[in-house]
């Protein structure tokens, strides 16, 4: 039977074979991915797709921001739920569970007017946009569609509620702390040899490692997630978006089942006067918005993303919060912060 190998690195996918070969030795063993079901939900169109849509939206076609797929992502979540030997149906929900992501990810929210909602666009569509593929095929026989909804209550690996830890929070937290640098490799090792799963818990078996790890979520939410810069990129980047839409150059098929690249080279070989000023803006987003507190043109309340981690102690499972005042402290401010929220006012 033909194997997939899917390596316990998170980055594989996204590097040179040397590059794959140095983060294979520091994660540990390949792993085998053996059932059919498996390898056809990885081999599918839709799963595939994923490697052309980047997990942060258009910043990494802006810039110098580090590449990092929703496939690697899907991959890694699969990766984790393995190692807590979750039920096959879990595994095959979370390598899909980011499969109905538009190009450039959460720049979707702000196009279709939900950028301050609890749920994402990609969540809100996920069900009916898995019926328009192949994937109800390959799995007709296995499980329904309503089966493949990843806020189900069984699958406790792979989705629970803030401040909880669960596989997709854990796997995208430590793929964004190594390609920032805020962690290294060898870190990222140490946290997920640490994870342990049970009684539907995800928890540490070390307060120092449980610490480094929950100090990743609380950055990225101030200063990437949730700071008036990415905001401000979604902002001029939606409204290309738009313009394109409205001028007909892509349309909604595109958006929703094509990829970053395609669409960004579209954008940028157009001769919109709206569309080239929006990805000038972007390119140069510092010099097009502020942060103020009064004449503002959006009031953002950031979503705070972060993770309180259980941690053993004397065989009890305790918060991370009520082990650390200093971490405490730390995650009552940037809560605060995402409450009270802040103005930014754009450049026209």
């Amino acid at each position: 039977m033909c194997k997939y190998l899917i390596l316990f690195t998170f980055f594989l996918f996204s590097f040179s074979p040397a590059m794959a070969t140095k983060f294979l030795a520091i994660w540990g063993a390949a792993l085998n991915v053996e059932h059919p079901l498996m390898m056809q939900v990885m081999d599918s169109p839709t799963m595939q797709r994923l490697k052309g849509i980047d997990q942060s939206g258009p910043d990494v076609y802006l810039g110098d921001f580090p590449k990092f797929s929703r496939f690697d992502h899907s991959v890694g979540v699969g990766v984790l739920l393995q190692k807590i030997d979750a039920p096959l149906k879990e595994q095959i929900v979370g390598l899909l569970h980011d499969a109905s992501h538009l190009a450039f990810s959460h720049v979707a929210d702000v196009l279709y007017h939900m950028d301050n909602q609890e749920h994402s666009y990609q969540d809100k569509i996920h069900l009916h946009y898995l019926s328009q593929t192949e994937i109800p095929g390959i799995l007709n026989e296995f499980c329904g569609l309503e089966d493949l909804d990843p806020d189900l209550p069984e699958y406790k690996g792979l989705e629970q509620s803030l401040p909880d830890m669960c596989a997709d929070r854990i796997q995208y937290n430590i793929h964004t702390g190594v390609i920032t640098n805020r962690i290294t490799p060898l870190q990222a090792k140490d946290i997920v040899d640490d994870l342990r799963f049970e009684n539907e818990k995800w928890y540490f078996e070390n307060a120092g490692t449980a610490h480094l790890f929950a100090t990743l979520p609380l950055y990225f939410t101030r200063n990437l997630w949730g700071s008036a810069r990415n905001h401000a990129i979604y902002h001029y980047f939606s409204a290309a978006l738009g313009q394109a839409l409205d001028i007909g150059i892509i349309d909604e098929k595109s958006l929703h089942f094509g990829q970053d690249q395609e669409i960004m080279d579209i954008l940028e070989d157009s001769q919109d006067v709206t569309i080239s000023q929006m990805i000038e803006k972007c390119r140069n987003i510092e010099e097009n918005f502020e942060v103020t507190d009064s004449e503002y043109d959006l009031y953002m309340t950031p979503k705070f993303r972060g993770i309180d981690p259980l941690v053993k102690a004397d065989q009890e499972l305790i918060r991370l919060t009520q082990m650390n005042p200093d971490f405490k402290r730390e995650y009552d401010e940037i809560k605060k912060w995402c409450i009270e929220g802040y103005g930014i006012k754009f450049f026209n």
